[in-house]
């Protein structure tokens, strides 16, 4: 039996074959579903109005449409007379039940008693018209119409009078299964290669689906929740969508969804954490996503090219700067400071300034205070913090003010008020590692003094520019301009830090970069090849990645975290061993970020996570843009909200790439296999990862 064509009573029987050769598999770069203007926000958007979701329709050449009783959302390249009709229809009072559009671009659209077919474009146009036009005139709805991407057949889901012709036979038996089970099928749809999905209340049968998906829907199933939607999309795209709850499980993304104690989505909504967004490398390749919002308040989505303060990870593209610099031979990175940088400083920059104001009034800053030991916190600097609550609203700082801690309150910061700027007087230069931001102020003030630029300025020129960071920036004053670019930080209530009590972190190096998972996975993936940018682009020599990489002495000396096998770099932590894959190379590389503030009534806690696993091209960079400060209980102890989130993310990355806690044994898992055999509908019964 070639196609399976059920009607009502007074329907005929009708059997077809198809009479034409199978159409290209479509495949390209999913990234434009989930553009800043993309599926992802539109389908959010749509679940949150009073009717919820009526339609959704992915092309197979990635173009989209969603649908909601307020208003419609759709892609620039949405096929214009789908658009068209689907307007008119609405303006008539029309709910719009099924939008499709072929691989041959031919347009179906169903509202109630109106019907566009396209006169070209569909195959077995004349049958598939008269199917539509018999059911509706046998008070049948049309729930959902969806094409064979790879080939020219259909199918209709029509609840107990559900049509399928020149499918494959798998999906024949599905709608046989459906049928005898007394299931009506209200949604259909058709990916590449033969996947399939049918959806019948909570039933449902999913082929060659991915095993995130499988898992996705088994779980709502399990719940008696309505299956509403699952979409079968180009390059392997999947969306799924029940009663409260959505996934994309399509990618390396989606075996990591499911975070311990339930999914993203949920423990997002449980500890009230507006945003977070995760980027994957796996293979050489970067997959991005991004969850909830970078506004809450408005509901403005978080995408994956929505930066985020960065936090302490600006450390580590400061340093691959500082680095830039020594490449061009204006800085050296055992040059001391008092003795070689500042005599070729301009005497009235703002770090001569300073340097001669903590010289005049109390102190001579001794020499041994070298650029590398301002990079690894072994230059004695010992604060970590500084005018983290300068506000949006208040006066420009310059270099001179920042040194001194002008505007810092000691409230909600460890702050640097003496004027040697928080130099611990009892520990020299090289003589311990202590993890400071203060070194990294000094950095910034020394970048701006041999560059003749603002760091905001020089990043670009030195790092950003030539590794392609498209969605990062030093420039705060910017950010606070245009707020309506980025994320903001959110509280413990879930609401964004705006107006007074945002802070513009003008300590640059230490803790000033918005970023966004994409661009630091492109970092990574960048000190992994040498300094060559992931397109082949030069960005800094290999003898300067060499540097970042390596630890000194004072730091494996003094480092605490030595004993759990870790050292620091310029700029980034790494582990000290060096037989994985390659010599000389760690067999981790990584970073973190956390910046909290006390806020009137309320606490603001982000937190983020960069990893990198050279010798298995494996990494995650995790940021989440908001939660409260200890306020989510981890056994008998109270933690940051985003750090719980951070961390449910990483175990879950862990889990499924197999990654030990000792990067040097590391050994690349065995490939996944579901258990279970494709084409079945899931048990009820638990489903879990390996």
């Amino acid at each position: 039996m070639s196609a399976r064509l059920t009607t009502p009573a007074t329907l005929a029987l009708l059997s077809l074959l198809a009479s034409a050769a199978q159409a290209d598999t479509f495949t390209e770069d999913f990234d434009a579903v989930v553009d800043p203007n993309g599926l992802d926000g539109a389908w959010f958007s749509a679940r949150q109005a009073p009717g919820g979701v009526h339609e959704i329709t992915v092309t197979s050449s990635g173009e989209w449409m969603v649908v909601s009783d307020p208003v419609v959302e759709r892609s620039a390249g949405f096929p214009y007379l789908a658009a068209a009709y689907v307007d008119w229809y609405r303006y008539w009072g029309r709910q719009i039940d099924a939008v499709a559009v072929s691989p041959q671009g031919g347009v179906v659209v169903s509202a109630e008693d109106m019907l566009y077919v396209s006169h070209s474009g569909i195959p077995a146009r004349s049958l598939l018209y008269s199917q539509l036009d018999l059911l509706r005139d046998n008070g049948v709805t049309i729930e959902d119409i969806a094409f064979d991407p790879d080939g020219f057949g259909w199918a209709i889901a029509a609840g107990a009078d559900s049509v399928a012709f020149a499918v494959n036979e798998a999906l024949i038996e599905a709608l046989d299964d459906a049928a005898d089970g007394e299931r009506p099928v209200h949604g259909i749809s058709m990916g590449s290669g033969g996947s399939f999905a049918v959806l019948a209340g909570d039933w449902f049968h999913l082929q060659d689906g991915s095993f995130g998906l499988h898992d996705t829907l088994g779980l709502w199933q399990r719940t008696r929740n309505t299956l509403d939607h699952v979409v079968l999309g180009p390059d392997g795209f999947e969306l799924a969508s029940t009663t409260g709850s959505y996934g994309f499980p399509s990618d390396p993304m989606s075996r990591i969804e499911r975070v311990p104690g339930g999914g993203i989505w949920a423990r997002m909504d449980r500890d009230s954490v507006a945003g977070v967004s995760i980027a994957v490398i796996a293979d050489g390749e970067i997959t991005a996503r991004s969850y909830g919002y970078a506004d809450a308040e408005t509901f403005r989505h978080l995408t994956p090219g929505t930066p985020i303060e960065a936090a302490s990870m600006s450390k580590a593209v400061a340093a691959m700067g500082m680095l830039a610099l020594a490449d061009e031979s204006l800085i050296s990175m055992n040059d001391d400071v008092m003795q070689d940088i500042v005599p070729a400083l301009d005497p009235t920059s703002d770090f001569v300034e300073y340097l001669d104001f903590i010289d005049g009034s109390w102190l001579a800053p001794p020499s041994g205070v070298t650029i590398r030991r301002l990079l690894d916190h072994t230059a004695g600097l010992n604060f970590n913090s500084g005018s983290a609550s300068d506000l949006m609203d208040g006066p420009d700082k310059s270099m001179y003010w920042l040194l001194r801690g002008y505007g810092c309150n000691p409230i909600n910061q460890s702050c640097s008020t003496g004027p040697w700027t928080g130099m611990n007087l009892g520990v020299g230069p090289g003589d311990e590692y202590d993890y400071s931001g203060t070194g990294y102020l000094w950095a910034q003030a020394i970048m701006e003094g041999v560059t003749g630029q603002q760091m905001e300025d020089a990043m670009v020129d030195l790092v950003l520019a030539p590794l392609g960071m498209g969605d990062t920036t030093f420039d705060t004053a910017f950010v606070g301009a245009n707020p309506e670019y980025f994320s903001y930080t959110h509280g413990s209530d879930g609401q964004p830090v705006k107006g007074a009590e945002r802070s513009a972190y003008r300590w640059l190096g230490a803790g000033g970069m918005y970023s966004t998972p994409r661009d630091l996975a492109r970092f990574l993936q960048t000190i992994d090849a040498g300094g060559t940018n992931p397109d082949g682009g030069f960005v800094v020599s290999s003898a300067a990645i060499e540097a970042m990489l390596t630890s000194s002495d004072e730091v494996r000396e003094y480092e605490p975290a030595i004993n759990e096998g870790w050292e620091y770099g310029l700029g980034i932590r790494r582990s000290p061993c060096n037989h994985v894959v390659e010599t000389d190379r760690p067999g981790e590389i990584w970073h973190g970020g956390r910046h909290v503030e006390v806020l009137s009534g309320r606490t603001a806690a982000i937190d983020h996570e960069m990893r990198y696993r050279p010798g298995l091209d494996q990494g995650i960079v995790v940021m989440v843009n908001g939660g409260g400060f200890n306020s989510v209980k981890v056994g008998k102890k109270f933690r940051d909200a985003a750090r719980v989130l951070r961390d449910d993310i990483i175990t879950r990355f862990e889990a499924v790439y197999g990654w030990t806690d000792k990067p040097c044994l590391q050994v690349p898992p065995p490939a996944f296999t579901p258990t279970f055999p494709g084409g079945t509908t899931v048990p009820g019964g638990p489903i879990t990862f390996p």
